[in-house]
Protein backbone atom coordinates (compact mmCIF):
# COMPACT_ATOMS: atom_id res chain seq x y z
CA UNK A 1 0.00 0.00 0.00
CA UNK A 2 1.34 3.80 -0.54
CA UNK A 3 1.71 6.45 1.38
CA UNK A 4 -0.52 8.15 -0.30
CA UNK A 5 -3.51 5.75 0.13
CA UNK A 6 -3.01 5.52 3.23
CA UNK A 7 -2.19 8.74 5.29
CA UNK A 8 -1.28 6.29 8.24
CA UNK A 9 2.15 5.43 6.47
CA UNK A 10 3.16 8.82 7.93
CA UNK A 11 5.52 9.70 10.40
CA UNK A 12 3.80 10.15 13.90
CA UNK A 13 5.00 12.58 17.23
CA UNK A 14 4.29 11.69 20.42
CA UNK A 15 3.73 13.43 23.44
CA UNK A 16 6.40 11.59 25.49
CA UNK A 17 8.30 9.82 22.88
CA UNK A 18 11.32 9.30 25.10
CA UNK A 19 9.95 6.75 27.25
CA UNK A 20 8.31 4.81 24.55
CA UNK A 21 11.10 4.49 22.96
CA UNK A 22 12.46 3.27 26.48
CA UNK A 23 9.40 0.94 27.13
CA UNK A 24 10.25 -0.59 24.02
CA UNK A 25 8.66 1.16 21.27
CA UNK A 26 8.98 0.11 17.67
CA UNK A 27 12.26 0.98 15.13
CA UNK A 28 12.43 1.97 11.64
CA UNK A 29 13.54 -1.04 9.56
CA UNK A 30 16.94 -0.27 9.73
CA UNK A 31 16.58 -1.04 13.30
CA UNK A 32 17.38 1.97 14.51
CA UNK A 33 15.23 4.30 16.94
CA UNK A 34 14.36 7.75 16.09
CA UNK A 35 13.40 9.45 18.84
CA UNK A 36 10.33 12.19 18.35
CA UNK A 37 9.22 9.85 15.42
CA UNK A 38 7.67 6.54 15.34
CA UNK A 39 8.26 4.30 11.60
CA UNK A 40 6.20 4.31 9.06
CA UNK A 41 4.04 1.58 9.05
CA UNK A 42 0.25 0.43 8.56
CA UNK A 43 -1.54 2.62 11.07
CA UNK A 44 -3.53 -1.13 12.78
CA UNK A 45 0.21 -2.36 12.86
CA UNK A 46 1.59 0.22 15.13
CA UNK A 47 -1.33 0.44 17.01
CA UNK A 48 -1.40 -3.27 17.64
CA UNK A 49 2.74 -3.33 19.06
CA UNK A 50 1.74 0.10 20.60
CA UNK A 51 -1.06 -1.82 23.11
CA UNK A 52 1.85 -3.90 23.89
CA UNK A 53 3.78 -0.63 25.72
CA UNK A 54 2.69 -0.41 29.69
CA UNK A 55 1.17 2.97 29.55
CA UNK A 56 0.30 3.59 26.25
CA UNK A 57 -3.26 3.59 26.64
CA UNK A 58 -3.19 6.32 29.26
CA UNK A 59 -1.14 8.66 27.36
CA UNK A 60 -3.52 11.40 26.61
CA UNK A 61 -3.98 12.41 22.72
CA UNK A 62 -0.99 10.28 21.93
CA UNK A 63 -0.51 11.10 18.51
CA UNK A 64 -0.47 13.94 15.91
CA UNK A 65 0.59 14.16 12.18
CA UNK A 66 4.01 16.00 11.71
CA UNK A 67 3.28 19.01 10.25
CA UNK A 68 6.16 21.16 8.17
CA UNK A 69 6.02 24.91 7.50
CA UNK A 70 6.66 26.40 3.98
CA UNK A 71 6.79 30.01 3.99
CA UNK A 72 7.91 32.70 0.86
CA UNK A 73 6.34 35.55 -1.18
CA UNK A 74 5.97 33.34 -4.48
CA UNK A 75 5.73 35.73 -7.27
CA UNK A 76 4.93 33.89 -8.97
CA UNK A 77 5.24 30.33 -7.42
CA UNK A 78 7.29 28.25 -9.37
CA UNK A 79 9.04 24.32 -10.71
CA UNK A 80 11.81 24.52 -7.59
CA UNK A 81 8.52 25.63 -4.89
CA UNK A 82 6.87 23.08 -6.34
CA UNK A 83 9.97 20.83 -5.59
CA UNK A 84 9.90 21.95 -2.15
CA UNK A 85 6.89 21.44 -1.03
CA UNK A 86 7.04 17.66 -2.43
CA UNK A 87 10.07 17.62 -0.62
CA UNK A 88 8.15 18.54 2.66
CA UNK A 89 5.94 15.78 2.21
CA UNK A 90 7.85 13.19 1.35
CA UNK A 91 9.01 13.95 5.20
CA UNK A 92 6.19 15.21 7.10
CA UNK A 93 2.74 14.16 7.06
CA UNK A 94 1.24 17.68 6.13
CA UNK A 95 2.64 20.90 4.87
CA UNK A 96 1.78 24.67 5.71
CA UNK A 97 2.23 27.00 2.64
CA UNK A 98 2.42 30.66 3.90
CA UNK A 99 1.93 33.32 1.32
CA UNK A 100 4.05 35.98 2.88
CA UNK A 101 3.72 39.76 2.43
CA UNK A 102 0.49 39.26 2.01
CA UNK A 103 -0.93 42.63 2.02
CA UNK A 104 1.67 43.85 -1.15
CA UNK A 105 0.75 43.57 -4.64
CA UNK A 106 0.95 45.80 -7.63
CA UNK A 107 4.46 46.20 -7.06
CA UNK A 108 7.81 45.77 -9.00
CA UNK A 109 8.76 43.20 -6.12
CA UNK A 110 5.13 41.95 -5.30
CA UNK A 111 2.91 42.13 -8.41
CA UNK A 112 0.31 39.68 -7.91
CA UNK A 113 -2.20 39.84 -5.41
CA UNK A 114 -2.06 37.28 -1.99
CA UNK A 115 -5.38 35.57 -3.40
CA UNK A 116 -3.73 34.88 -6.73
CA UNK A 117 -0.49 33.33 -5.61
CA UNK A 118 -2.89 31.14 -3.04
CA UNK A 119 -4.63 29.69 -6.25
CA UNK A 120 -1.26 29.18 -7.87
CA UNK A 121 -0.80 27.24 -5.63
CA UNK A 122 -3.79 25.40 -5.33
CA UNK A 123 -3.98 24.71 -8.77
CA UNK A 124 -0.24 23.60 -9.33
CA UNK A 125 -0.78 21.10 -6.23
CA UNK A 126 -3.74 19.55 -7.86
CA UNK A 127 -2.26 19.58 -11.19
CA UNK A 128 1.07 17.53 -10.00
CA UNK A 129 -1.24 15.50 -8.34
CA UNK A 130 -0.06 16.39 -4.28
CA UNK A 131 -2.83 15.21 -1.86
CA UNK A 132 -4.32 18.97 -1.15
CA UNK A 133 -5.78 17.23 2.08
CA UNK A 134 -2.49 17.20 3.37
CA UNK A 135 -2.13 20.70 2.32
CA UNK A 136 -2.89 24.42 3.81
CA UNK A 137 -2.11 27.33 1.96
CA UNK A 138 -3.08 30.57 3.82
CA UNK A 139 -1.55 34.37 3.16
CA UNK A 140 -0.48 36.16 5.84
CA UNK A 141 1.13 39.97 6.29
CA UNK A 142 4.39 40.93 7.17
CA UNK A 143 5.39 41.87 10.80
CA UNK A 144 7.36 44.28 11.13
CA UNK A 145 8.49 44.09 14.81
CA UNK A 146 10.92 41.56 14.05
CA UNK A 147 11.63 40.62 17.57
CA UNK A 148 8.07 39.17 17.58
CA UNK A 149 7.69 37.92 14.02
CA UNK A 150 7.98 33.93 15.41
CA UNK A 151 5.73 34.52 17.84
CA UNK A 152 3.01 36.06 15.44
CA UNK A 153 3.98 33.06 12.74
CA UNK A 154 2.57 30.86 15.26
CA UNK A 155 -0.42 32.35 16.20
CA UNK A 156 -1.58 32.98 12.45
CA UNK A 157 -0.61 29.76 10.96
CA UNK A 158 -1.99 26.12 11.58
CA UNK A 159 0.35 24.97 14.40
CA UNK A 160 3.62 23.06 12.87
CA UNK A 161 6.45 20.52 14.13
CA UNK A 162 9.45 22.26 11.79
CA UNK A 163 9.92 24.96 9.47
CA UNK A 164 11.76 24.42 6.10
CA UNK A 165 14.38 27.29 5.19
CA UNK A 166 17.29 28.13 3.15
CA UNK A 167 17.72 31.72 4.41
CA UNK A 168 20.12 32.11 7.47
CA UNK A 169 18.55 35.39 8.20
CA UNK A 170 15.35 33.61 8.72
CA UNK A 171 16.54 30.49 10.60
CA UNK A 172 17.94 32.47 12.79
CA UNK A 173 14.72 34.03 14.16
CA UNK A 174 12.86 30.74 14.11
CA UNK A 175 15.83 28.61 16.05
CA UNK A 176 15.93 31.26 18.60
CA UNK A 177 12.03 31.30 19.28
CA UNK A 178 13.16 27.43 19.82
CA UNK A 179 11.08 26.98 16.21
CA UNK A 180 12.89 23.93 14.51
CA UNK A 181 14.32 24.16 10.93
CA UNK A 182 15.09 22.37 8.52
CA UNK A 183 17.47 23.22 5.08
CA UNK A 184 15.69 21.66 2.39
CA UNK A 185 17.83 20.80 -0.97
CA UNK A 186 16.34 23.60 -3.27
CA UNK A 187 16.64 22.77 -7.12
CA UNK A 188 18.48 24.91 -9.27
CA UNK A 189 18.15 28.06 -7.55
CA UNK A 190 19.84 29.78 -10.36
CA UNK A 191 17.35 29.08 -13.04
CA UNK A 192 14.38 28.57 -10.55
CA UNK A 193 14.08 32.16 -9.28
CA UNK A 194 11.41 34.80 -8.95
CA UNK A 195 13.46 38.09 -10.04
CA UNK A 196 14.12 36.67 -12.99
CA UNK A 197 10.93 34.97 -14.12
CA UNK A 198 9.39 38.15 -13.38
CA UNK A 199 11.67 39.93 -15.60
CA UNK A 200 11.40 37.57 -17.95
CA UNK A 201 7.78 37.74 -17.91
CA UNK A 202 8.61 41.48 -18.31
CA UNK A 203 11.18 41.36 -21.51
CA UNK A 204 9.14 38.88 -23.35
CA UNK A 205 12.15 36.26 -22.63
CA UNK A 206 11.35 32.42 -22.02
CA UNK A 207 9.72 32.34 -18.66
CA UNK A 208 6.45 29.69 -18.63
CA UNK A 209 9.21 26.38 -18.49
CA UNK A 210 10.01 27.86 -15.13
CA UNK A 211 6.62 27.56 -13.70
CA UNK A 212 4.17 24.97 -12.90
CA UNK A 213 1.55 25.01 -16.20
CA UNK A 214 -1.64 26.26 -14.05
CA UNK A 215 0.65 29.69 -12.86
CA UNK A 216 1.29 30.64 -16.84
CA UNK A 217 -2.18 30.47 -17.02
CA UNK A 218 -2.86 32.13 -14.69
CA UNK A 219 -0.77 34.89 -15.36
CA UNK A 220 -2.09 35.14 -18.83
CA UNK A 221 -5.37 34.96 -17.92
CA UNK A 222 -4.55 38.06 -15.64
CA UNK A 223 -2.81 40.13 -17.90
CA UNK A 224 0.39 39.36 -15.69
CA UNK A 225 3.11 41.05 -18.31
CA UNK A 226 0.74 44.13 -18.98
CA UNK A 227 1.02 45.00 -15.61
CA UNK A 228 4.78 44.07 -14.68
CA UNK A 229 4.95 46.55 -17.74
CA UNK A 230 2.73 49.15 -16.06
CA UNK A 231 3.90 49.13 -13.13
CA UNK A 232 7.96 49.54 -14.69
CA UNK A 233 7.00 52.66 -15.73
CA UNK A 234 5.38 54.57 -12.77
CA UNK A 235 6.36 56.35 -10.67
CA UNK A 236 3.53 55.83 -8.07
CA UNK A 237 5.15 54.05 -5.06
CA UNK A 238 1.85 53.20 -3.12
CA UNK A 239 3.85 51.40 -0.15
CA UNK A 240 5.88 54.88 0.52
CA UNK A 241 3.95 57.59 2.33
Amino acid sequence: MSRNACPCLASWHVDDPASLVRAGALANPDGQITYGMLPRLQHAAFLAAARKIDGFNKIKHPLKPMRGLVMGRFQPFHLGHLDLVKQVLSECDEVVIAVTSAQFNYLEKDPFTAGERVEMIHASLKDAGVDLSRCFILGIENQFNVATWASYIKAALPSFDKAYSGNDYVSMLLADSSIGVARPNFLDRSKYNATDIRLKILSGGPWEEMVPGPVAKIIHRIGGKNRLAVISKSDTIPTEH
